[in-house]
């Protein structure tokens, strides 16, 4: 069997200040994987609760699960199987003889070539019809994919302008992002090539990453109405994270194949606040993910991988 192809396509899957906070452990010959939560991998200013690490690793799950597919294998998924583990996220049993579908062949060719794209977007809309595929890949996970009318997106901008505000009014915010952001990485973390331009006009439509004002700056001209769509869950416990994390990946692979570019913005959910992005004529939805969509230019710039020997182990 293919583990190596499988564990490859589980790292590729995207997370907080790229930290890949999960472990995998293989067992019986390679037919069973169990994937962790790395708690020292968990952001203690950005994301104390873990969060975002738990949607990584949602995301995580969802590349193994599409790989397997399309290497022959049905995935047998048991989320939170013990109890007494609570960084185990999920057990994956492996059975041979599955017929993938095409479009679970297509999401895993997908896979290594999905990125975030923090360059400028055309103003040109996503269609309709794609944008109905997006909000049904969304569906499929049991999570929500709403996009935002003007008024919405410039209340959600506003909120995210505030939210990165306070965030880099906190020195230990500043400290944190300086140890995973910028300059050349190695391993994890995100390097300066992969942070994207800064508006020219002053209307940033990407995360200011920069640890400190020296790192170098470009400038840009951004769409003038970004498309913002949020991601949502029923609930707010670790299942419903997972969840989210793996619809998150769904949507993202889904525009991959569609040639659409998105952004992940998160800001506005990593303080206190982050109720306030909640569409409160939505109901009991609860906010995930805030994501800028659109067309741009093909991203060439990649975060790096640790090697698969640093997360996975055999037993």
């Amino acid at each position: 069997m293919a583990i190596e192809e499988l564990l490859s396509a589980a790292v590729a899957a995207p997370s907080l200040h790229n930290t890949q906070p999960w472990r995998m452990r293989i067992k019986a010959k390679g037919t069973k994987i169990e994937l962790f939560a790395d708690a020292a991998r968990i952001l203690p200013v950005a994301d104390p609760q873990g969060r975002a690490a738990y949607i990584a690793c949602g995301a995580a799950l969802f590349n193994l699960r599409v790989a397997a597919a399309a290497h022959g294998l049905l995935p047998t998924i048991r989320l939170m199987p013990d109890p007494g583990q609570a960084l185990l996220v999920a057990e994956v049993e492996l059975s041979e003889g599955y017929q993938a579908s095409p479009w679970e062949h297509e999401l895993s060719a997908a896979v290594p070539l999905r990125r975030t794209d923090r360059e400028p977007y055309s103003d040109v809309a996503v269609p309709p019809a794609i944008r109905a595929e997006l909000t049904g890949a969304a569906r499929s996970e049991n999570a929500v994919l709403r996009f935002l009318d003007e008024n919405e997106a410039v209340r959600v901008k506003h909120l995210l302008s505030d939210a990165e505000r306070e965030l880099r009014d906190d020195p230990a915010y500043r400290e944190e992002l300086a140890r995973w952001v910028g300059h050349d990485r190695h391993g994890d973390g995100m390097p300066s090539e992969v942070l994207g331009p800064r508006s020219a006009i002053g209307r940033d439509q990407v995360r200011d990453f920069r640890a400190d004002r020296r790192e170098p700056v470009r400038y840009a001209n951004f769409e003038c109405r970004p498309q913002l769509a949020v991601l949502s869950v029923r609930g707010r416990s670790v299942p419903s994270w997972i969840a989210a994390g793996q619809a998150l990946e769904c949507v993202w692979l889904t525009a991959t194949c569609r040639g659409v570019s998105l952004c992940p913005l998160t800001q506005a959910l990593e303080t206190p606040d982050a109720w306030l992005v909640h569409d409160t004529r939505l109901g009991s939805e609860y906010p995930q993910m805030i994501m800028r969509i659109g067309y741009g230019a093909p991203a060439k710039a990649q975060t790096p991988r640790r090697p698969i020997a640093d997360v996975s182990c055999w037993e």
